[in-house]
């Protein structure tokens, strides 16, 4: 139902279409900016008749045209302006685009059966306006017969063959001549204007002053406001103070909101009106009762709770997601390239060693990696054989042919294993600040887990996920926009990738293991052995927040251009993060504040997302936003989610366990905590299954124990020792080299 496609589609010029939390639709000539409602759902005709009349519009109604402009045209009333307008591009845009025809009868038929021209089931048309039989009969069409006398008929013919806005204004005067002479008892005379009367008039008419001379279009505002981002913060002011704030908009090319007075009449006042042919509002001219009922009705199409109020939806930046937020691989080199050459001479000497023991680390990162290559293969051949089937060949079995009186199966037999899935893995690697002390921990698992899916021949991409606090949107040359979700300036650098050529996959590769020692060095006083990581990253790879939600949405994107690039049939995301995400915020800008409706949501409040064209539901801004949108890519892609948790401390660890069982406080006497450190004593990984919108999640603890590679026994040296410390030596090795081999093949397992 937000599909900005449509409307783009619809528009022989690009237009810039943007859903968001408004009153009603807009449109900003000089920005060719298209505004359109989060209408709720009515159909698809009635939202490709809205999107229609819309795009419209745009096309080819100009400024003085729109149905809430304050420019007052001599002798014709707005709302008859709006009738015979909306007559004439509705005609042009279904002759521009067929298709719309169908559509477009359909969702008229469905809006008036909701009564949204009022209460014509059986009217009568003796008491009815010719400007209100003409605005019926030009959206409804056949669906409503409509008597016209040989006068009226030749009007009704001349409003469905306007061509320019010119000749809108000449049928209207031609239908308010008409309906003065003809039935002047219709029309509702002018009220003046007493705002300036004395003091003395009774409270009744102040108050009819009032609303009288209430304006249709708000005044000016400061175009110099910002746009800021919508969350639940604080600091950061709600929607509805910032519309009271700048109930405004200086712009003349937008359409702006109905009348301010709209939501204060009668619904049922109005519906009988259309019969009685009474006015339901106070106008400087007459009016079209069908338009005022319909621009009334409109309310009802925005997708609101029972007090009236929206709840916020945000959308993403469509298929500029990818583009805006993450940095290719190809591009992430040369910003490092530039940055080492701006380092001085004795930090480029002190780096000159740092891959002297990389050799020798890939090989044991090798020898770890086979295990879950193994299970990998178990568990491949095992889901084959489960689905073998055996069939006849057509070739006799000589060996079965004594049977031939007793059996029709003589025929040799073939078995034919079932074929294996395609497998494809994205992995996201968590730069946030308070990973700074385990990074080379994280980084040693990243290498492993790219090792072991080259040596399967996996199709990968390794992004990491920061934020970009030293350049803000440096590299990035987009404009937030209203309505849209706030990245929160993200950064996903591409760290690696199965597509890169042999040399820079090496390359990539390097850096990962020379990030991981000069981020075990971060901290380190030893100068005459200190690597630098600030010496060999660039801004886009540097620590930063942590905008895990953020990253899930630019991930759809991502999954569903990688499954289609390499045909994959099956998907793992694998997230490696120590803590929860930042806030989903929302775009909101104060310049079309008066364009915003009233919306729901606090700082942990509900949302609605609408991520490459379709609407995900959000229970949270945090945790509950991580959950949904993982059960979204599960959802649409078949992605299975494997979450590693590094826990900082045992405060950080319980707390991760009170949100997986659904708790504030986790007693350490509690069968889950000591299930949970039971795991974690025996295996150094606790696993729990299917919780926080993971399939998977693995629960690490810092330091050497998260360490991936195996230790050879070889390495230790045994010379000195006696037969005890050598035996002690052997069993604390061999122990170690279970405990770590746990995590590979619990991944080769479930990758399978």
């Amino acid at each position: 139902m937000h599909n900005t496609t449509v409307a783009k589609l619809l528009a022989k010029e690009n237009i810039e279409v943007q859903y968001g939390n408004y009153n009603t639709a807009w449109f900003d000539i000089q920005s060719r900016t298209l505004g359109l409602p989060l209408w709720k759902d009515m159909g698809k005709d009635v939202h490709d008749l809205l999107v229609g009349h819309e795009v419209g519009h745009a096309l080819y109604t100009p400024y003085e045209g729109w149905h809430d402009t304050p420019e007052k045209l001599e002798g014709c009333p707005r709302s008859y302006i709006n009738v015979v307008e909306d007559a004439r591009i509705e005609k042009m845009i279904r002759r521009a685009y067929p298709g719309l025809v169908g559509p477009m009868a359909r969702g008229y038929k469905v809006l008036s059966n909701e009564e949204f021209f009022g209460d014509i089931s059986n009217p009568d048309w003796n008491q009815i306006k010719l400007i209100d039989k003409i605005n019926v009969k030009a959206k409804l069409n056949n669906l409503i017969e409509v008597p016209f006398n040989t006068e009226e008929a030749t009007l009704f013919n001349k409003t469905m063959n306007t061509e320019t806005f010119a000749e809108v204004l000449e049928v209207v005067k031609e239908i308010l001549a008409y309906t003065q002479d003809n039935t002047p008892e219709l029309i509702q005379k002018p009220e003046e204007d007493e705002s300036s009367s004395s003091t003395d008039e009774t409270e009744s008419s102040s108050q009819e002053d009032v609303e009288s001379s209430s304006s249709d279009f708000p005044q000016g505002h400061d175009d110099h406001e910002d746009q800021e981002p919508k969350g639940e913060n604080g600091d950061q002011e709600d929607s509805s103070e910032e519309t009271e704030e700048n109930n405004s908009n200086e712009s003349k090319d937008q359409e702006g909101n109905s009348s301010p007075d709209k939501n204060e009449k009668d619904d049922s006042e109005a519906t009988a009106s259309i019969k009685a042919g009474k006015n339901p509002e106070k106008q400087d001219a007459d009016v079209s009762v069908t338009d005022v009922l319909f621009r009334d009705s409109e309310q009802r199409l925005l997708d609101t709770n029972q007090y009236g109020e929206q709840t916020i939806v945000a959308r993403d930046r469509g298929n500029k997601t990818i583009q805006t937020t993450t940095t290719p691989y190809s591009e992430l080199r040369i910003k490092r390239a530039e940055k080492w050459a701006r380092q001085e001479d004795y930090v480029k000497e002190q780096h000159a060693t740092i891959l002297d023991d990389y050799t020798t680390y890939m090989k044991s990162v090798k020898k770890s990696v086979n295990v879950a290559v193994k299970e990998f293969e178990m568990k491949k051949a095992a889901h084959q054989w489960q689905r073998a089937s055996s069939a006849k060949t057509g070739v006799l079995d000589t060996n079965s042919l004594h049977q031939y009186k007793t059996h029709d199966d003589i025929f040799k037999r073939v078995t034919h294993l079932a074929d294996a899935k395609n497998h494809g893995m994205i992995m996201l690697i968590d730069y946030s600040g308070s990973m700074a002390s385990t990074l080379p921990q994280v980084l040693d698992q990243l290498i492993h887990l790219v090792t072991f899916c080259k040596a399967i021949n996996i199709p990968f991409d390794v992004y990491a996920f920061t934020t970009m606090w030293r350049d803000r949107d440096l590299n990035k040359e987009y404009t937030r926009k209203d309505g849209e979700l706030d990245f929160d300036d993200m950064s996903m650098p591409q760290l690696i990738s199965s597509s890169l050529s042999k040399a820079h996959y090496e390359e990539a590769l390097q850096h990962l293991y020379m990030r991981k020692l000069t981020s075990a060095q971060r901290y380190s006083y030893d100068y005459d052995n200190w690597y630098s990581d600030d010496a060999i990253i660039c801004s886009e790879e540097d620590f930063g927040g942590t905008p895990l939600n953020a990253a899930l949405v630019t991930t759809h994107h991502l999954v569903k251009q990688f499954t289609r690039r390499h045909s994959i049939e099956k998907m793992n995301l694998v997230i490696l993060s120590d803590g929860d995400s930042q806030n989903l915020q929302v775009v909101r800008d104060r310049k079309l504040a008066n364009h915003h409706a009233d919306i729901t949501g606090t700082y942990e409040g509900k949302m609605n997302a609408i991520i490459d064209g379709k609407k995900i539901k959000i229970n949270g801004r945090r945790i509950g936003a991580t959950t949904n949108l993982l059960d979204s890519l599960k959802t649409r892609y078949g992605v299975t989610s494997l979450g590693f948790f590094i826990a900082q401390d045992i405060r950080d660890w319980k707390t991760k366990l009170c949100q997986i069982n659904g708790e504030e406080w986790i007693d350490s006497d509690s069968p889950f905590y000591k299930d949970m450190n039971k795991q974690y004593n025996k295996n150094k990984v606790a696993v729990v299954n299917n919780t926080l919108g993971y399939d998977k999640f693995f629960m690490l603890k810092p330091g050497k124990k998260l360490d991936a590679a195996s230790e050879d026994f070889a390495d230790h040296e045994t010379d000195n020792m006696s037969t005890a410390q050598i035996r002690n030596t052997f069993k604390k090795y061999s122990k170690n080299k279970r405990n770590n081999k746990v995590l590979m093949k619990q991944l080769g397992g479930v990758v399978a």
